[in-house]
């Protein structure tokens, strides 16, 4: 069997080898393709990236209201 939260924090720590930046426990409020790059507003912040990936699970609400992507 897999522990899920150990496997979940050891895909997070390989990932942020590689310089991936994890923001956790933020409201995702809108997202706007800007040039070549994504525009992510949250309830902290605003962030750009080449690449966002929205990680809230099987029933994300909020890949459903951004079906652009």
């Amino acid at each position: 069997m897999i522990d899920k939260s150990r496997f979940l924090q050891e895909i997070a720590a390989q990932a942020a080898e590689y310089g991936v930046e994890i923001h956790v426990r933020e409201e995702f409020i809108d997202m706007k393709i800007a040039d070549r790059d994504v525009v992510a507003k949250t309830s902290r912040e605003e962030y750009e990236a080449g690449v966002v990936i929205g990680a809230d699970g099987y029933n994300s609400r909020e890949c459903s209201k951004n079906n652009s992507i």
